[in-house]
């Protein structure tokens, strides 16, 4: 029996966030006070959606089904440092990305930005030449509109006018674009290397749109003005799969320690691209973070991209020995304030 409210983010993914009691902290982005919108709740209460009407609705819960089954032996892989030696889960991991490329939180807040946009200014909005246009058409057609002539162009607008003007007319979510989007997005990811980054300060927190384009020295996140990366012109994408692992796509199969700031800077790009909620394990606090992210939004979007180590090591990352900084002898808060 299909569930009657599909998830965008795998419930395999959100149990790497929760306690032994199976509880995460989710925080609301609706609520104005990052503290009082945070509560403890079960993976079952965030991360899904209530208005997706797929038409044959098992058939589509059975398309996912078949990565959501096998997910949690290749997240474990993952997290214990035995992924290079398990080729199979690899390619788990990597439908894993995919997947969550497709069933974004992204698809329903572009069709949300495109209700308040006027349709008679949308065409030549789609012909300026400016990287955010790029980055929404990148969204809906791939980089087949890369090289077109003008007249070419202003044909594909026309018709994406009149297609968004017919979906407008219906439900919001389109179940089949999440089929076609996961395709596209397995083949710009099959046979990449993965690479599992291990934070060497801090820990991570997770939206609910968690997999999300990257590419060094880029400025910008998202698909609003200034937005992030388009899927075509990304280094690579990133997902946090717990606390203290990052899924991405690299040079070579392994592990690697990220830099804290880099740390950072990802647990700012899942806020800002994240649509309701933002989660962490219940060890963490993010209360600080977040509100210093909701009160500067363009600190992040300013600045420029970190590098991500390309090349993993084989063998689980090594953590640089570093002297305690927190009061008592501790550490300090594992999600330290980013200094920007």
């Amino acid at each position: 029996m299909a569930t009657k409210e599909p998830h965008l983010v795998s419930k395999a993914v959100l149990k790497s966030f929760c306690d032994t009691d199976g509880l995460l902290v989710a925080c609301s982005l609706r609520s104005r006070s990052a503290s009082r919108g945070c509560r403890k709740i079960g993976r079952d209460g965030v991360g899904y959606v209530d208005d997706l009407h797929p038409g044959d609705p098992d058939a589509f819960e059975a398309f996912w089904r078949r990565i959501e089954d096998d997910l949690p032996a290749a997240l474990e892989a993952a997290m214990s440092h035995t992924i290079t030696s398990q080729p199979e889960l690899q390619d788990l991991l990597r439908d894993c990305l995919a997947m969550h490329l497709a069933r974004s939180w992204t698809l329903k807040a572009l069709h949300a930005w495109l209700e308040t946009t006027h349709l008679e200014q949308l065409r030549s909005v789609l012909l300026l030449p400016i990287p955010e246009v790029r980055t929404f058409l990148d969204l809906w057609y791939g980089a087949r509109h890369n090289g077109m002539t003008l007249s070419a162009r202003e044909i594909m607008a026309d018709e994406f006018v009149e297609r968004i003007r017919q979906l407008s007319s219906a439900s919001p979510f389109v179940p089949g674009r999440f089929v076609e989007r996961f395709l596209m997005a397995k083949a710009a990811i099959d046979a990449r290397p993965i690479v599992v980054g291990t934070p060497g300060r801090g820990r991570f927190l997770i939206g609910d749109a968690p997999a999300q384009p990257y590419r060094r020295g880029h400025r910008g996140v998202g698909f609003r003005p200034p937005g992030g990366p388009s899927w075509s012109t990304a280094e690579t994408f990133i997902m946090p799969i717990g606390p203290g692992h990052l899924l991405y796509l690299g040079a070579l199969t392994g592990y690697q320690e990220l830099d804290g700031d880099l740390v950072d800077y990802v647990n700012g790009v899942e806020v800002l691209t994240a649509q309701r909620h933002v989660m962490w394990h219940p060890e963490s606090d993010f209360v600080v973070t977040l509100r210093a992210i909701r009160e500067d939004p363009t600190a992040i979007r300013r600045i420029p991209a970190p590098p991500l180590p390309r090349t993993g090591t084989r063998g689980p990352a090594r953590r640089r020995r570093r002297p305690p900084t927190g009061p008592s002898g501790t550490r300090a808060s594992p999600d330290a304030t980013t200094r920007r």
